[in-house]
Parts: C-alpha cells; structure tokens; sequence
C-alpha cells in the first residue's frame, strides 16, 4: 500500500466510526483517492526532477538551453514559441 492510502485509513481508523476492509465502498473510494494522489505525485516528481540543471534529463535541457540562448541575444529578434524565455519578458 503507497504512504497516501495508508495515511488515509490510518486517521480514519483513528477516528473509531469507519470500518475499512476491501469489501466496502469506503475502501474503493481511498483506493481511487490513492490513484490520484498517486499521479500527481509522480508529475511533481518529474517536475522537480526537470527543474533542477544536473537531473533534468528531457525538456529540462531544452529549456535551459533555450534560455540561454534567449537573454544571450539582446535584441531577442526571434521569439521561441514554446520557450519560457522568450514568452515571459526580463525584469
């Protein structure tokens, strides 16, 4: 069982109203919680993982170089699309 399932039934059973066991509705709804939970924990981690220069392994890279590249030119004649860089201006 992931940490998020096991959190959530434990201070639900804290509680002493709930009765969790795999036959009932609660136990599927904590399951489809633990899913979500699940999801947008492996995106932050991805996320996290592409933010920072020395593990970033996919489009990470490309935006660091693609800043880079960006406030190097300082007329910014071309703007990249899909380059952070580009679209948010320089303070």
């Amino acid at each position: 069982m992931s940490i998020s399932f096991t959190a959530m039934q434990n201070a639900l059973l804290a509680n002493g109203m709930y009765e969790i066991t795999e036959d009932t509705r609660l136990y599927a709804e904590l399951k489809a919680y633990d899913a979500g939970f699940q999801t947008l924990h492996d995106q932050l981690d991805e996320l996290l993982q592409e933010a920072l220069i020395p593990t970033a392994v996919s489009y990470g890279l490309e935006e660091k170089n693609c800043y880079l590249v960006c406030i190097s030119a300082p007329a910014r004649k071309k703007k990249e699309e899909n380059c952070y860089a580009c679209v948010v201006p320089l303070m």
